[in-house]
């Protein structure tokens, strides 16, 4: 399998980012939260960046020496 080196955009990033952050809410019944974990997030917007930049979102690893925006993937 071809890997390949990528850029994302600063937006891309952006999106990154908040994706990740925790969302608060409060325990009433001591049930589940309604809405997807900052993980789950997370690998939506890598699914949407692979699918329109090429590459397999699963395989993203970080390139060492080089800005967040840098990384590395297995290409589709």
């Amino acid at each position: 399998m071809a890997r390949r080196e990528f850029e994302m955009t600063e937006e891309d990033l952006r999106r990154l980012k908040e994706a990740g952050r925790p969302t608060p809410y409060m325990l009433g019944s001591g049930g589940v939260p309604p809405f997807a974990s900052p993980q789950e997030n997370v690998n939506v917007v890598w699914k949407e960046l692979g699918a329109r930049m090429g590459f397999k979102w699963d395989s993203a690893n970080a390139v060492s020496g080089k800005g967040q925006r840098f990384f590395t993937a297995d290409v589709a």
